[in-house]
């Protein structure tokens, strides 16, 4: 290939027609041995596809391993996985705003409760996450709100911390907190 390069210097040789006859010889040895070097090993489960009758594979994608058709970019089936999160169970409590049933969900180890009307009704509220009953967290009230029924808890935001509603989206009040000066 030196020799080659030299006589394309020298202006003996076309520089296209060498490159040509390196490059595509080249890159069919490449595809022929980068699908024998990468190629995936699957592993069957047993079972069909119910698309197209091939045999279903475990794959690993970005959020784990997932069983899907081995006759991939043809057929796109995925079987579906069954959740390892409990179902929502029932505390005994009415949501306040709506009436509803509030229910304890776990979901990415955070536990919580939330409103049965969901999405009709957004009300949640933290669990303490030590104990394995639900003991509800006692939210700490500050003082009365003035605009509706509620009470201002202590709330951190972007800007640090305030006064805020409970009732909030429905009341939107809010109070800046004064730190106090230094001497």
């Amino acid at each position: 290939m030196e020799k080659k390069l030299d006589n394309i210097e020298e202006g003996n040789q076309s520089r296209s027609k060498i490159l040509n006859d390196f490059y595509y010889p080249f890159i069919e040895e490449f595809d022929r041995v980068s699908k024998i070097m990468y190629k995936e090993s699957f592993v069957e489960t047993g079972d069909k596809c119910p698309k197209c009758g091939a045999p279903l594979v475990i794959k690993e994608g970005k959020n784990g391993q997932f069983v899907g058709c081995s006759n991939f970019p043809e057929c796109k089936y995925v079987q579906k996985q069954e959740s390892d999160a409990p179902a929502p169970t029932p505390i005994g409590e009415k949501c306040p705003e709506c009436g509803g049933e509030l229910l304890l969900r776990n979901k990415n180890g955070n536990s919580f409760i939330t409103c049965s009307n969901f999405p009709k009704c957004r009300y949640t509220r933290k669990v303490a996450s030590s104990n394995t009953s639900p003991v509800i967290e006692e939210e700490k009230k500050v003082k009365d709100c003035p605009d509706c029924d509620g009470y201002l808890v202590k709330k951190k935001g972007r800007f640090g911390y305030f006064l805020g509603c409970i009732n909030y989206p429905k009341c939107n009040h809010m109070e800046k907190i004064m730190r106090k000066k230094r001497k």
